[in-house]
């Protein structure tokens, strides 16, 4: 599956687009498949390193 990572702080440049896999459930748990999913303002602060 598809995954948009970041391995360190910084701008969005440090997002990358990668091959990632399909997580695994435990006796317990579910997985749900999400078809889509978006960035805010939060996101993009706590990217930064800028508290909130």
């Amino acid at each position: 599956m598809k995954a948009v990572v970041c391995q360190q702080y910084g701008s969005p440049d440090v997002m990358q687009v990668e091959d990632v896999q399909k997580p695994l459930s435990g006796s317990k748990d579910i997985l749900v498949k999400v078809s889509v999913a978006s960035a805010t303002a939060a996101d993009c602060m706590v990217r930064q390193g800028i508290p909130i």
